[in-house]
């Protein structure tokens, strides 16, 4: 199981990290039916040894009717045994500021922030695959707090103006806005926005609300 399986264009993972996705329904029937080839010589793929077949045994003589037996209750079914996983990182200020976005982690079939949020809390995602989510999902599910793009006590003013950072698609003002507000900006990218969009998507010191006119 700790064997490390890499596929072309996804990170590594442990044998047993793959075999618990599967278990617990993350990897697709497609994609099911292809694996044993392409993980066998490293994972060591061997069939389960059968169960032993039981001896024949005589049917029972008959005798007097035994006394009722009162039917135990069921050991409860034990939970899954990795410790609750905070998808978007244990030291972020905020949690998931957009819950239907969908991300895709290597290895799974695309699920919403939300859905992932869900096994992580119950523990279905292993601590290995945790530690590696919030570089994956940060951007994609908004879990940085709050930016304002403009400055703290500041707004763009020009929504539709259309801002360009290298090796970006360009982008409006108010989106970038936006994505601010619903934490897709990391704060690292937050304290050098201003300086950069000022120019262009006007930043200015947002006008305080009037003062309501006293009422008799």
């Amino acid at each position: 199981p700790d064997a490390v399986i890499e596929f072309p264009g996804q990170p590594a993972i442990a044998c047993g990290d793959l075999q618990t996705l599967g278990y617990i329904g993350s990897i697709s029937d497609g994609q099911c039916e292809r694996l044993p080839d392409l993980i066998n010589e490293v994972c060591g793929c061997d069939p389960r040894t059968p169960d032993p077949t039981p001896n024949p045994t005589r049917p029972p003589t008959p005798g007097p009717t035994p006394a009722p037996i009162v039917a135990r209750t069921p050991e409860p079914t034990p939970g899954p045994t990795n410790p609750p996983c905070d998808i978007c990182g244990e030291d972020m200020s905020m949690s998931i500021g957009i819950p239907d976005a969908i991300v895709e982690v290597p290895g799974q079939p695309a699920v919403t922030c939300a859905e992932l949020q869900t096994e992580g809390f119950a523990g279905f995602i292993p601590s290995r695959t945790c530690d590696r989510l919030p570089a994956i999902v940060n951007r994609v599910c908004g879990c940085n707090p709050p930016c304002s793009v403009c400055g703290d006590g500041k707004e763009v003013d020009f929504p539709d103006a259309v801002i360009e950072f290298p090796g970006q698609p360009a982008i409006a003002c108010g989106d970038l806005q936006t994505l601010g507000y619903i934490g897709s900006i990391s704060d690292g990218q937050c304290e050098r926005l201003p300086d950069l969009i000022n120019e262009v998507c006007g930043c200015d010191q947002r006008t305080p609300d009037p003062t309501p006119n006293p009422t008799r």
